[in-house]
């Protein structure tokens, strides 16, 4: 039970309450800890992050927010829009967290890209009839479930009563230290990296799949990349690595290979095609909306690169792609198309389409 008389704070601590036999304690604890450094594995959830437009979270949120409290009962997720300085948004770019069960998460993903795309403000014109269940009942108000509550309070809560669900069924109890030695004492180590700040995007990826593959395939409990600096192009960033020391290492082994182009280790593969510089305005679009167009349509992560940087020599440009290898063949054909249909246009028309 989360103790709710701090439950407004976005900062400090709360206290949840837990009582059942040593063994189920113990485990209890193991799997908080888990889900408060972003592992939800022990429930059997997984989390991912959608990134944003600022001009769309409006209408993420809706009416006081009945628009994304809907989309959590309507996909079964629990969503929370990360966009302030506590959330570890310093660079301006909101996002979404999303946690749940895999195929859950998936649908809630999928809904949430058809309507920030969508025209118009409501749900129901990007849902079909029945492809999803109706809202679940709304349940009675009482001290479990105060709608005021802070999001991070919210996504504890809403993975404790699934805590307790698989406790109760649970024979058996996970080792390793309790609450009280904090969340990085049960064998995990705790590592911070630095990466070249000009690299975050590529470490990122699509939607920030890149990063969360490698923390997926490394099998470490997080890898975070530190949002302090995250608007700055020059210098580092810190990525915070969370896991068992052998996983923490392999990791690292990932996260250097994706900084220095070469994601194999993730089941990804890159490509550079040159792009003329007369042609990277239209290509970018005013303000990145083409090559964010042609990022959703092809499925993969793209950079436009103007020299001089390393491997681009000045007055020179080209178009970094990765992704998984169908990905990156069909963002290729797409855009090599759409370059060459720009040689059919008046130069300049879609600097500002």
């Amino acid at each position: 039970h989360m103790n709710e008389k701090r439950t407004m704070d976005r900062n400090g601590t709360i206290s949840v309450q837990i009582v059942g036999t040593p063994d189920r304690v113990e485990a209890c604890l193991n799997m908080i800890n888990g889900i408060q450094i972003g592992d939800h594995s022990s429930i059997g959830h997984v989390t991912t992050y959608v990134m944003i437009d600022p001009s769309v979270v409006g209408k993420i949120m809706g009416h006081k927010g009945q628009t994304i409290k809907e989309m959590t009962e309507r996909t079964g997720c629990y969503i929370e829009i990360q966009q302030y300085p506590e959330q570890g948004v310093y660079d301006g770019q909101p996002k979404l967290f999303i946690a749940g069960p895999p195929e859950k998460v998936d649908v809630a993903v999928n809904l949430i890209e058809r309507f920030v795309v969508a025209p118009g403000s409501r749900l129901d014109t990007v849902l079909q009839p029945g492809e999803l269940p109706p809202p679940a009942p709304t349940p009675p108000a009482g001290r479990g479930h105060q709608a005021s509550s802070s999001g991070s309070n919210s996504s504890l809560a809403s993975a404790l009563a699934t805590i307790v669900a698989a406790l109760s069924g649970s024979s058996s109890a996970s080792s390793g230290g309790g609450g009280s030695q904090g969340p990085y004492n049960n064998g995990l180590e705790e590592r911070v990296i630095e990466v070249p700040a000009s690299k975050k995007g590529h470490l990122l990826g699509l939607r920030g799949q890149t990063i969360e593959t490698i923390r997926q395939k490394s099998g470490v409990k997080k890898c975070h990349m530190m949002d302090k600096n995250m608007g700055a192009h020059a210098g580092t960033i810190g990525v915070q690595i969370v896991g068992s020391p052998s996983n923490v290492q392999t990791c690292i082994s990932m996260v250097n290979g994706v900084v220095n182009g070469d994601h194999s280790s993730i089941g990804h593969v890159t490509d550079i095609l040159p792009v003329d510089m007369h042609k990277v305005n239209g290509l970018m679009g005013h303000r990145g909306q083409t090559v964010t167009i042609l990022k959703d349509l092809t499925g993969a992560y793209l950079d436009i690169q103007q020299g001089p940087q390393a491997g681009v020599p000045a007055g020179c440009a080209q178009i970094f792609m990765a992704g998984p290898p169908d990905k990156v063949a069909q963002a290729r054909t797409v855009v090599t198309a759409f370059l060459s249909m720009m040689d059919q246009l008046p130069q300049g028309s879609l600097d500002n389409a």
